[in-house]
């Protein structure tokens, strides 16, 4: 590793110096056939240093070009933000269990016959669904960052994950199903595609009976694939760079109860095997559990050094960055808390409701507002709490600062999604839902 004091010397009164390397295997199928296979490589670093109170910032990926890149940071310091920035001194070392060497050896061949399994395991709805498949497998063997306050640390870590969409699009229908596993640890993901590959079966027999019904005003069981659609409008709210920018709805709000007192949201990148642990975050602060919501109540904002200067906090931890995009905050590794409703009683909570288990163009609208509207991808009718069969043609849309208001019930199960993602089932009757036949 380069010296941060060495490089700035003369030049800047601080800084931190960033470098990442990964390499990245991508291995696609389409069509029930292996499609393509893409690898990658990319090692590189950034600097980030304060130059007459100005913060300046600059990435390189030729190692020939560092001195290039120190002079950049110093020419982009003289238009750059006023900000007296306060780097973190040193800490402890700390190590968590995120690298694998089992994934760092995991042949091409290896991940392409895992691929083919599954689609002979899929294979007998070909003549129904379309299918769409991607294994990818990290390595970042080195991961090291330092600044002029002390600060030192490395780590590596990895990630393998498996994707599998079954789809099919229809005049007047579109359906998929869909279902991932992901983790910094082979066994895991081996372990979990069959239980992947039988939740596919499983929804792919449901989906058989097309159930009849309209929606309109029906409560609404939303599960871990898609309640995204209310943690988004959050995780931006939260999000310290709106904040500052006054662009949230949450300014000056931490203390106040906003949501229904089942709703707890904790951020947590110190989980081991999770994809979005890290020892430390993008500014060399060590990362800990940071709860966002408790109770209903928000307790935190996500921020980094210069959010947390502007709005006179402190970091907490939230930073991320990369060889060309200086530190941010960020979410890691998200755990909404579990309620105290098992599922099948929430399935039975009302003897009609509709089961939303997938959405389309998660994200859309003005999520900072707290609206979202999204088409249903795959639903589902319950009735006396048994499913019954699948509801076509559906939307819902709300506003989270209403609809999270008052929640009915939330699952005691959880899932793991995406790897970073601990999610319920979420049980609503003030959403609204429209559409079915």
């Amino acid at each position: 590793m380069l010296d941060i004091n060495a490089l700035i010397k003369g030049k800047a009164e601080a800084g931190e110096l960033f470098y990442e390397s990964k390499e990245e295997l991508v291995v696609s199928f389409e069509g029930w056939k292996l499609k393509k296979s893409e690898i990658k490589e990319r090692a590189g670093y950034s600097i980030r240093l304060v130059k007459n109170g100005r913060i300046g910032f600059s990435g390189t990926t030729d190692p020939d070009a560092i001195n290039d890149m120190v002079e950049k940071a110093v020419q982009s310091a003289q238009i750059g933000e006023t900000l007296e920035l306060e780097f973190p001194g040193p800490s402890e070392k700390r190590e968590f269990d995120i690298y694998d060497d089992n994934v760092v050896n995991l042949e091409y061949s290896d991940i392409v016959e895992l691929g083919r399994n599954i689609v002979d395991e899929l294979s007998y709805l070909i003549d129904r669904f379309e299918l769409k498949m991607e294994l990818r497998k990290i390595n970042s063997p080195k991961l090291e960052f330092q600044n002029t306050s002390g600060a030192n640390y490395s780590f590596s870590s990895t990630y393998f994950g498996v994707g599998v969409e079954l789809f099919k699009m229809e005049e007047g229908d579109v359906l998929i199903l869909d279902e991932t596993v992901s983790s910094t640890h082979k066994d895991e993901v081996f372990e979990g595609v069959p239980k992947i590959i039988n939740r596919l079966k499983e929804k792919e027999e449901m989906t058989r009976d097309v159930v009849k019904v309209r929606a309109d005003g029906v409560p609404v069981i939303l599960s871990p694939n898609s309640i995204f659609s209310l943690l988004i409008p959050i995780f931006a709210a939260v999000n310290g760079k709106n904040v500052a920018a006054g662009s949230s709805p949450l300014i000056s709000k931490l203390g106040e109860k906003l949501f229904d007192e089942k709703l707890s949201i904790v951020d947590d990148g110190t989980i081991p095997r999770k994809n979005g642990t890290t020892p430390f975050d993008g500014e060399g602060f060590q990362k800990q559990p940071i709860t966002i919501i408790d109770k209903g109540v928000i307790k935190n904002y996500l921020l980094d050094i210069v959010t947390a200067k502007k709005l006179g906090m402190k970091p907490n931890g939230s930073s991320s960055r990369g060889i060309f995009s200086p530190p941010a905050p960020s979410i890691s590794n998200i755990i909404v808390g579990n309620g105290d409703t098992n599922l099948k009683e929430l399935l039975k909570y009302f003897p009609k409701a509709i089961l939303v288990d997938g959405l389309l163009g998660i994200g859309q609208g003005n999520v900072l507002s707290g609206a979202f509207s999204n088409p249903v991808a795959l639903a589902f009718f319950v009735e006396n709490g048994e499913i019954v069969g699948r509801v076509k043609n559906l939307a819902i849309a709300g506003n989270i600062y209403e609809c999270l208001k008052n929640i009915t019930a939330i699952s005691e199960e959880r899932e793991w999604k995406g790897g970073v993602y601990l999610l319920p089932h979420i049980l609503l009757d003030n959403l609204s839902i429209t559409g079915g036949e």
